[in-house]
């Protein structure tokens, strides 16, 4: 279980990460020097924010460059596993399954994992107009976007299911801009 002080420290690196610019970009510079820039918001003409220097080796300009990005995915990989362990915690053991039980996709429990992931919450507020970042608020977005009334018709209903998969999909798209 992590200490009130690392519970702490990762809301602090979730806000950080949310509050960062998103659109990094490197940017040659005379001498053999190079520049890291970012948009800081879209449409905007690109800011620089770090210049580095001939001696910079190029894994640490990769590290650096990729930081945004790798902080994302480990956040949604911890955000999933949190996730994970409360459904294992409140489930009873399930029966052992045989290879030939292959088991359907469980779009709500998918859906109720990306609600957590800081990315998609920022996805949320760009393309569906979330206003207020809270848990509550996130679900209510999703499913007003997806109109349904639970995320457990995600499992239920074809139409629904449909929905969840062009949602994930735009973002996606959307992440890969």
């Amino acid at each position: 279980m992590a200490s009130r002080a690392d519970q702490a420290r990762l809301s602090r690196i979730r806000a950080r990460h949310m509050d960062a610019s998103t659109d990094w970009a490197l940017v040659a510079m005379p001498r053999r020097a190079e520049r890291i820039s970012v948009r800081l918001a879209p449409g905007t003409e690109p800011v620089v924010i770090a210049v580095l220097t001939e001696d910079c080796s190029y894994q640490d300009r990769d590290f650096l460059l990729s930081a945004h990005d790798d902080v994302g995915f480990l956040l949604g990989l911890l955000g999933q596993a949190f996730q994970r362990i409360r459904e294992l915690a409140t489930q009873p053991p399930a029966p052992p399954r045989t290879d030939a039980a292959a088991k359907p996709a469980d779009y709500a429990a998918e859906c109720a994992m990306k609600c957590q992931e800081p990315i998609f919450i920022r996805y949320l507020v760009e393309r569906h107009g979330l206003q207020a970042e809270d848990a509550d608020s996130v679900k209510t977005c999703v499913r007003e976007a997806l109109a349904i009334a639970s995320r457990s018709e995600l499992n239920k209903s074809p139409d629904a299911a449909g929905r969840w998969r062009d949602m994930r999909a735009d973002f996606e798209a959307w992440r890969a801009q």
